[in-house]
């Protein structure tokens, strides 16, 4: 990961994306090529190349990629006190802002007309920057065709600042998310972990908006999507490949989430 530290210069960093996470700042991320599974609040569902995303202040999130990818994030603090942020026509943002507490994915042509934005950013000079960055909040904020639609639930809260059980739940979803193929039982998950299950489960809960088998069977379900989108096996291959060891129980769940069977899903997904 590189941070940009003036026009066309770089400096790698250590960036926190590769573990589930949040933070004050606002971001805009745009995946310029790769494809995975993307978390935002209680939202997880695959994604693809030219994938854009504006998440609010604290919003937990977390792209997890299934192969070498690239693209841009900007994050900025509106909530920063004194400086160009609380003039009266950034205050007037707030309403963005606030919709952006649910994530927001952006679509169609506004999200052509950011990734031209976004793309030409890191070779400006600082003040052209500055000025592209308001007019790309401009477009977000004046989106009258709804092309920036919320991810997360409207039901969805964001836990507390303070939590202190976030990096728990950062490393129980980086096991998920990375051993879901294999039989994974929460008793045995929680042995590496220090709380007990009633505890574990009310935050676990909190941060995601999901119970840890629901969350898991998600994950599950996401990646059998993409092996039924891009692979000719079979779906009872695919079924046993996602972790599920039970065929009835993976068509269950899959039209659950899905609102479809697998074999529909790949007829009418698959390239073969």
């Amino acid at each position: 990961m590189c941070l940009h530290t003036g026009a066309g210069q770089y400096e790698e960093i250590d960036g926190a994306g590769v573990l589930w996470h949040r933070h004050p700042e606002i971001e805009l991320t745009i995946v310029t090529s790769g494809s995975g599974l993307r978390m935002v609040g209680d939202h997880l569902g695959r994604f693809a190349g030219d994938d854009i995303a504006l998440i609010g202040r604290n919003v937990p999130h977390y792209w997890r990629m299934q192969s070498d990818s690239s693209g841009y994030c900007l994050q900025f603090d509106p909530n920063r006190k004194g400086g160009i942020w609380q003039s009266p026509e950034f205050v007037a943002l707030g309403k963005l802002w606030k919709r952006a507490q649910r994530g927001l994915q952006i679509n169609g042509e506004l999200a052509g007309s950011l990734r031209k934005i976004i793309t030409e950013l890191p070779n400006l000079s600082p003040l052209s920057r500055m000025a592209r960055l308001i007019e790309l909040l401009e477009l977000i904020e004046g989106d009258n065709r709804k092309e920036a639609r919320p991810l997360a639930s409207a039901d969805f809260r964001i836990p507390e600042a303070d939590d202190p059980y976030g990096e728990v739940i950062a490393e129980v979803i980086q096991v998920i998310t990375t051993g879901f193929r294999n039989e994974l039982r929460l008793e045995e998950v929680l042995e590496r972990q220090p709380l007990s299950r009633a505890t574990f489960a009310r935050h676990f809960k909190t941060n995601t908006g999901k119970s840890f088998s629901a969350f898991l069977a998600e994950v599950r379900v996401n990646s059998a999507c993409h092996e039924l989108a891009t692979t000719c096996r079979s779906v009872t291959e695919i079924a046993f490949d996602s972790g599920f060891n039970d065929l009835p129980h993976f068509n269950r769940m899959f039209l659950k989430l899905k609102g479809t069977s697998p074999l529909k899903w790949k007829k009418a997904h698959g390239a073969f």
